[in-house]
């Protein structure tokens, strides 16, 4: 009884371990000026890392109150720079050059944390 407990404790600290250093060494964390990245669907009902303007705004500016909208959207790396805790902050704007969400020519994402939490993907 006691070996299956240990047995089973010891294989899923081993699986979890093993699954966050392939999710570690699967992301890329040097932003080019001119990568090309696809908007993903948050995780939640609103982006974390991803600052897209909050739908309240959206609606008094006239802008399309759907994030849906935005969702496998093609944007590309403008403008990098970083914050003070040394993390990568990027500026991007659509491919095609139209607005986000019909308000923001651009908008900044912490590339890092976007790229983890799977709100951007790479193209």
């Amino acid at each position: 009884m006691k070996f299956t407990k240990l047995f089973s404790i010891a294989f899923l600290m081993i699986c979890g371990l093993v699954s966050y250093q392939v999710n570690a060494t699967n992301i890329d964390t040097n932003p080019e000026i001119g990568d090309r990245l696809l908007i993903q669907s948050p995780e939640n009902t609103t982006y974390t890392a991803v600052n897209m303007p909050k739908l309240n705004f959206v609606v008094k500016k006239g802008g399309v109150a759907n994030y849906k909208s935005v969702q496998n959207t093609l944007v590309e790396v403008v403008k990098i720079s970083q914050n003070k805790k040394g993390e990568n902050i990027v500026t991007l704007q659509r491919v095609d050059g139209a607005k986000i969400l019909n308000l923001k020519k651009s908008i900044s994402a912490n590339y890092d944390q976007a790229l983890q939490l799977g709100e951007l993907k790479k193209a």
